[in-house]
């Protein structure tokens, strides 16, 4: 209770609270609409669209090759405007190249690699990519002018138009292209909404708009594409790796089953969290400028982070899987088996998230982007490796085996958490704790 009355009350009689009710509502839109698109698609039809997510978001990250972060570093307002036409303009000409080289791909390796339920949905990626990526961009750009409240207004147009429309046109029975389809509108119609009222600003800045204006604003910010790009790729790769390696060696069915329970799980589970580390971030790091560390921070939200896992066992481990197949429908039946399978894998992640945000506090950016590289040789070997015995290993048995291994790699950012939150620092700099 206290730690929600913080929240609240560094919220109240800001602009930002509507943009959190926002983010709030539309994370419990999927957790709502679920049951009902559960029996509109099929596990089938759902995977081959989590696949083709997880491609455009992959891309999405990847076109604007980091220069939007950019919007931020820059000072005056007309600077920013121009780094905003310029991550533009460069998505613009990859994602031309991205269908150019789509086009020119044979279809067999395609098939190959993503199955034949996929592979009519890949031509729509480019332009799927080029809305999902330009949206983040003038995203960006709204909030370096906090634009909260428009923020706010369109996160929701989004999510419910999304939402209707994932319902609406699959009545009609579309297959997975209604995914693709809603999706696809609903980016159209909130950036439209969002550049609406924002265009007068980048019209301006347009006016004095050339070409090699790109390339000046990507020089003067190389370090983001040398850097940042390349932690966000294994950043988001790492999400989705999971994803495309169900779909490899179970099946496409079987990615739609974990792309529901994933859903209906890590949902809400990444909205608390978020929330308690917008609590924790402020505390933790007035307390490490006060005191040079942040133990005792630190040790209060580690123990309500675990608190909060126990109390989450029981429902995710027994009583989750079984209301599984009575709520969606008995086709979702491994669906929740996966739950269960996963359910050490998602208390860790739960506590070890939050906290995390030590490691930025103490500038180890590079060893965050070390430990993500771990984290996907880790996902791949622990999905790949059991695919590769002499009799394969189940799907159940796959996930319990991937969750062990991830988790030990959890509970070691946990202990590294916990090792910089102790570790003493002085006016000059960092210097090991003396007690």
């Amino acid at each position: 209770m206290t730690m929600i009355k913080q929240l609240l009350a560094r919220l109240s009689g800001s602009g930002k609270v509507h943009l959190v009710g926002a983010s709030g509502l539309v994370q419990l839109l999927p957790l709502l609409t679920a049951p009902i698109i559960a029996r509109l698609y099929t596990p089938l039809e759902l995977g081959a669209y989590a696949i083709f997510f997880a491609l455009a978001t992959i891309f999405a990250a990847c076109v604007p090759l980091a220069l939007p972060q950019a919007i931020f570093i820059e000072t005056e307002t007309d600077e920013a405007a121009g780094v905003t036409l310029s991550s533009v303009a460069i998505t613009m000409v990859l994602c031309a190249l991205l269908a150019a080289g789509a086009a020119l791909i044979p279809t067999q390796p395609l098939q190959s690699a993503f199955g034949p339920a996929v592979l009519p949905l890949l031509w729509l990626l480019p332009l799927t990519t080029l809305l999902a990526a330009i949206f983040q961009i003038i995203y960006t750009w709204a909030l370096r002018l906090q634009a909260f409240a428009l923020l706010a207004r369109n996160k929701l147009v989004l999510g419910v138009a999304t939402a209707a429309l994932q319902i609406g046109i699959g009545l009609t029975d579309p297959g997975a292209m209604g995914f693709v389809v809603a999706n696809l509108v609903g980016y159209l119609l909130a950036l439209l909404l969002l550049l609406w009222p924002l265009w007068r600003g980048l019209a301006v800045a347009a006016r004095n708009y050339r070409a090699g204006h790109a390339v000046m604003h990507l020089l003067r910010h190389r370090r983001l594409p040398i850097w940042t790009l390349p932690a966000t790729l294994v950043n988001t790769v790492s999400s989705y790796l999971p994803e495309f390696l169900i779909n490899r060696f179970f099946g496409t069915s079987s990615a739609g089953q974990y792309s529901l329970a994933n859903r209906m799980v890590n949902y809400p589970l990444n909205f608390l969290a978020t929330g308690i580390q917008d609590i924790f971030r402020p505390i933790a790091s007035a307390e490490l400028g006060e005191t040079g560390n942040c133990r005792h921070s630190f040790n209060r939200y580690f123990l309500l982070l675990t608190g909060a896992s126990l109390a989450l066992a029981v429902p995710l481990a027994f009583i989750l899987p079984w209301l599984f197949p009575i709520i969606f429908g008995a086709q979702w039946d491994e669906a929740g088996g996966m739950i269960q399978a996963l359910t050490l894998l998602v208390l860790v992640r739960f506590i070890s998230s939050p906290l995390s945000f030590v490691w930025i506090l103490r500038d180890e950016q590079r060893l965050d982007f070390i430990w993500q590289l771990g984290l996907i040789v880790i996902t791949f070997l622990a999905l790949w490796l059991p695919h590769q015995a002499a009799q394969p290993w189940t799907m159940t048995e796959t996930l319990f085996a991937y969750s062990i291994a991830t988790s030990f790699w959890y509970l070691l950012a946990i202990l590294v958490s916990w090792q910089l939150a102790y570790r003493q620092k002085d006016l000059k700099g960092d210097m090991p704790a003396g007690d």
